[in-house]
C-alpha cells in the first residue's frame, strides 16, 4: 500500500512538472499575464496538441478564452477540466463564475458522477470486491450473524456505485450536452439552412442534445424550446469531438 501510495505521488509530481516546464505553457501563463489572451490561447492549444491536455491546461485554456470573451469555449473548457479533475476547488470556481457570466447555468453539463474520477471509480469497485470475497471467506467459517450484517452492508454499497456510475454509462443521461461556441446562431425547426428559425442562441448557453442528423443536432434549451442546430457551432462535452474541433482550431 506504501509502495502504491509513492508511486502515485511520484507519476503526479512527473505530470505537475512536465505541465509547469512546458516553454508553451511558460508562453501561454507570460502571454496571458500581459494580457495577450489571443497569443495564450495559441499556445496553450499548441500544448494540448502536442500532449493529452491535463486539467491544470484545459483550466488555464478557459480563463484566457474568458477573458478574450470566448464564454462558450471557456465553458466548454471548464467542463472538461472538472471531468479529469472534479474535486479541484479553482476549476469549481472558475465554473460557477462562467455560468454566471453566460447566463447558462441552468443546465449542469455534469452529473453526480463526476465528482468521482474514473481511478475513485476504480478503488471503490475494487472495495466492493474484496468486501465480497471476505464474505465468501465468512461463509466458509459460517459466521452467520456477521455474514447477515455485511452483506447488507455489501449491497448498500454496490447499490451506491451503481446509482454514481449509472449517469456515465447510461445514455441520454445530463451529460448528452453541448455548449454553443459562436457569438450568436439560430434554433431552426429542421435539419437544414433553408427551415425557419425559431429563436436566436447565443455564446455560452448550454444545450441538451436529443436526435443527430448529419451535420445538425437537435437540442433542447432551458425553456424547453426544441430544435435543430449546426453541429459546427457547438462543443459537445462528452466524447472527444469537441476538443478535437478546439485544437484543430475548427471552431
Amino acid at each position: 500500500m506504501k509502495r502504491r501510495w509513492i508511486t502515485c505521488f511520484i507519476a503526479l509530481f512527473l505530470q505537475l512538472t512536465a505541465f509547469a516546464s512546458s516553454p508553451l505553457v511558460q508562453q501561454g501563463n507570460t502571454a496571458y499575464e500581459k494580457g495577450y489572451y489571443d497569443l495564450a490561447i495559441s499556445n496553450y492549444l499548441s500544448e494540448a496538441i502536442a500532449r493529452q491536455p491535463s486539467a491544470a491546461l484545459l483550466h488555464n485554456l478557459g480563463l484566457a478564452y474568458s477573458q478574450a470573451g470566448f464564454h462558450g469555449k471557456a465553458l466548454f473548457c471548464f467542463t472538461k477540466a472538472l471531468e479529469l479533475n472534479p474535486r479541484n476547488a479553482r476549476i469549481k470556481a472558475s465554473y460557477r463564475a462562467e455560468t454566471a457570466t453566460a447566463g447558462a447555468s441552468t443546465f449542469k453539463p455534469y452529473s453526480p458522477a463526476l465528482w468521482f474520477s474514473a481511478s475513485d471509480l476504480f478503488w471503490m469497485n475494487a472495495v466492493i470486491a474484496m468486501a465480497a470475497f471476505a464474505l465468501v471467506l465468512m461463509r466458509l467459517f459460517q459466521k452467520k450473524a456477521i455474514l447477515t450484517i455485511s452483506t447488507l452492508i455489501l449491497l448498500a454499497l454496490w447499490i451506491l456505485i451503481i446509482a454514481i456510475q449509472l449517469p456515465q454509462i447510461m445514455p441520454g443521461t445530463n451529460r448528452s450536452i453541448c455548449i454553443v461556441a459562436v457569438p450568436e446562431t439560430q434554433i431552426r425547426n429542421g435539419p437544414f439552412s433553408e427551415a425557419s428559425v425559431l429563436k436566436q442562441i447565443k455564446d455560452g448557453q448550454i444545450l441538451k442534445i436529443l436526435e443527430r442528423h448529419e451535420d445538425w443536432l437537435q437540442i433542447e434549451d432551458s425553456q424547453n424550446s426544441v430544435g435543430w442546430v449546426r453541429s459546427d457551432h457547438l462543443l459537445e462535452v462528452s466524447g472527444t469531438d469537441g476538443l478535437t474541433m478546439l485544437t484543430t482550431r475548427k471552431l
